[in-house]
């Protein structure tokens, strides 16, 4: 751990001394308190499932999200990102930070810098906040492993460095988190969480240019967590890797496929080990501009269990505008004992109020 501070502190010397140095770029005064850009993002979502152990039908309709967001240029060299999200269920209202951070941008040797609460960028769906998933919820996978709400722990340090790889865009990312992979319904933690165990993440994504319309994405990402539960030492370790293939007909056409494979393993004092294994795979097409029709499927073992999950899925997204989308989406899960056989029908509706965006992820 002591290393990783001792890096994150060369940096921001780095930082400061590329500021003094700088002398080309005049700041004016009050720059950096101009009006961010604000904006809110509410979606509705309305669910009906069909329960084959109790044959009982569950209904449900609720504002399943809030999103307040302030994102700003502070000045030539940092910007800044808020995003506070509001729930309500089960007759209880939720206030969440849910990401909040500086970025520095012009760090030497072409390196940015991250600080605060951020979406853990492992993998290709984790970084996204769910307004940006391709389907209503994150893959069964990402929230067997790290939760409901992804992996985003407390808060933490990250460094980006663009490689000097002229042949295809190659950049390397570096963080340091406090907290919790998150609640994982229907399972317990191998160990828990404190708020001084550290967490370390890697992910090395490359994006190479196939022709003129061809892009793909390869990217593999590592995640490393040690903590203590008794005399019991526990190390465990998530690895995993994604492919995703663009294909742009033209502007208001495209095809999409993405998959992602994970695997964590556990290790304890007393020589126990365990592997879980899980993934999904997803095509989306998108034509007529606003119109996108999708289908995919994935795969989670339960952690501890001799058991595992499996889900089909397909949707099919109207984009009104820019602003405003609808969807439909109908899942098929089901488990290896067979005691799970559920259907699951959503309707979903986004809407947004001003300009909303995200950050690079």
């Amino acid at each position: 751990m002591r290393y990783f501070l001792s890096l994150i502190f060369l940096l921001m010397l780095l930082y400061s001394n590329n500021l003094w140095s700088d002398h080309n770029t005049q700041i004016k005064s009050g720059q950096g308190l101009q009006n961010p850009n604000i904006s809110i993002l509410g979606e509705f979502l309305g669910s009906y499932k069909d329960k084959s152990e109790d044959r009982k039908n569950v209904w449900g309709f609720a504002v399943n999200e809030i999103e307040l967001a302030f994102n700003a240029n502070l000045d030539a060299y940092a910007r800044a990102d808020f995003y506070v999200g509001f729930s309500y269920s089960d007759g209880e209202a939720k206030v969440e930070v849910e990401e909040a951070y500086i970025t520095l941008l012009k760090l030497p040797l072409s390196l940015t810098a991250r600080l605060g609460k951020f979406r853990a960028r492992f993998g290709k769906i984790n970084p996204y906040h769910p307004d940006q998933l391709a389907f209503v919820e994150y893959p069964m996978v990402i929230q067997e492993f790290f939760g409901k709400d992804g992996f985003n722990a407390d808060g933490g340090v990250g460094i980006n460095w663009l490689l000097p790889i002229k042949s295809f865009y190659s950049e390397l990312i570096i963080e340091g988190y406090t907290g919790a992979f998150g609640e994982r319904e229907g399972i317990t933690n191998p160990a828990p969480f404190t708020s001084s165990t550290l967490i370390l993440n890697t992910r090395w994504k490359n994006v190479f240019e196939l022709g003129n319309l061809p892009q793909l994405e390869l990217s593999i990402s590592y995640a490393r967590r040690a903590t203590k539960e008794g005399d019991d030492k526990i190390k465990e370790n998530i690895f995993g890797a994604d492919l995703t293939l663009t294909i742009m007909k033209s502007q208001y056409t495209n095809f999409i496929f993405s998959a992602e494979g994970l695997m964590r393993y556990t290790t304890h004092t007393q020589d126990i080990y365990q592997k879980q294994y899980g993934g999904y795979a997803y095509l989306q097409l998108k034509f007529l501009k606003s119109y996108l029709l999708g289908t995919g499927m994935g795969y989670t073992e339960i952690i501890g269990e001799d058991e595992y999950k499996i889900n089909y899925t397909g949707w099919f997204t109207y984009l009104q505008s820019e602003f405003v989308k609808y969807r439909f989406q109908y899942e098929h899960l089901m488990n290896k004992s067979s005691l799970l056989n559920e259907n699951r029908i959503f309707f979903q509706v986004t809407f947004i109020l001003g300009y909303h965006t995200h950050s690079y992820n």
